[in-house]
């Protein structure tokens, strides 16, 4: 579909379940392939009468190297906008891009590699603390999931974020 305006360095899609939207990105070597790309396909619309959603994201010089800013993260509360992904990595650094996709899905841009590493690296750590304590609890007291609310219910409190709404 996108191969015949040009070279591609990378792409990526993803089928999402039945509900959610699907979605992707192309990655042209070429910044005149990629814009001929969205001039053909800006209004296309499938046979079903789906409407493809096209955008155009440019490359900041300073991420011309191989180094990655760009945060993928799932598994969100479904009720969470924005604003509520935007408090969670506000304290790591300087936001550049915040867009929830779909459901649950998110990709957070961050202004430089140490930034991005800085936040996964933490947030990997919280997931591996809960995930001990989950372990540790369903071995020695099998009452896993009411612990795992507190320490959910905690961890939303510290970061000042809602359990729902």
């Amino acid at each position: 579909m996108f191969g015949k305006f040009g070279k591609i360095s990378q792409m990526q899609f993803v089928k999402a379940d039945i509900g959610s939207e699907s979605y992707g990105w192309v990655q042209f070597e070429n910044a005149k392939d990629c814009q001929r790309a969205w001039e053909t396909y800006k209004e296309f619309e499938f046979s079903d009468h789906t409407k493809l959603k096209l955008s155009i994201m440019q490359r900041r010089a300073s991420s011309l190297s191989e180094e990655p800013t760009n945060l993928y993260v799932r598994n969100l509360p479904k009720f969470w906008g924005e604003d509520h992904l935007r408090k969670l990595f506000q304290n790591y650094g300087k936001i550049l891009q915040c867009r929830i996709i779909s459901d649950g899905i998110a990709f957070v841009r961050l202004d430089d590699h140490y930034q991005a590493t800085t936040v996964l690296l933490l947030l990997l750590l919280i997931i591996i603390i809960i995930y001990y304590y989950i372990v540790d609890f369903v071995l020695s007291i099998h009452i896993s999931n009411f612990f795992y609310f507190l320490v959910f219910r905690q961890l939303m409190r510290c970061m000042e974020l809602p359990l729902m709404e």
